[in-house]
């Protein structure tokens, strides 16, 4: 099971802070290869002008059984 949680939920556009999710499994990934967890993106926020484009996966290397998301705010002086 896969879940996912901000880590750092403060991302702002000024001074650009970058907000950050962890995305975990319940147990170490022991498949012998990275595990791709794919997300999806919700909100007012508009990929691209508001955000640097997610992915909308991540991959959790073999024997981890965590990964990070980062969301970098675009300073659009408004």
């Amino acid at each position: 099971v896969a879940t996912i949680a901000a880590t750092d939920g403060t991302a702002t556009e000024l001074g650009t802070t970058t907000g950050e999710y962890t995305v975990s499994l319940d147990v170490a990934n022991t498949s012998g290869g990275a595990i791709t967890i794919n997300y999806t993106v919700g909100g007012d926020a508009t990929s691209g002008s508001d955000f640097v484009a997610l992915t909308g996966s991540v991959d959790i290397p073999d024997t981890q059984q965590t990964a990070t998301i980062l969301l970098t705010p675009i300073d659009d002086l408004d």
